[in-house]
């Protein structure tokens, strides 16, 4: 399998939650520019964005950084 790079995300412009029936058939998209000012969008099930949620919860109690940190101001 070829691993595709997706371009770096310079900000996070939003998440939409795609809500199904059930948490499985659900999905969340998140828009990002890159540093270019090109517009793009990552879709996963939503199963897997909360995984990835609990992996960044983790890392940021690891590294003793603020869990809860907010966006940078534009």
């Amino acid at each position: 399998m070829k691993l595709t790079q997706l371009p770096d995300a310079d900000p996070i412009l939003g998440v939409q939650l795609h809500q199904n029936r059930t948490a499985e058939s659900s999905s969340v998209e998140i828009q990002y520019q890159n540093a270019a000012k090109g517009m793009h969008s990552l879709r996963m099930p939503f199963l897997d964005a909360l995984y990835l949620l609990n992996a960044l919860e983790q890392m940021s109690l690891d590294s003793g950084w603020d869990a809860r940190r907010r966006p940078p101001a534009s």
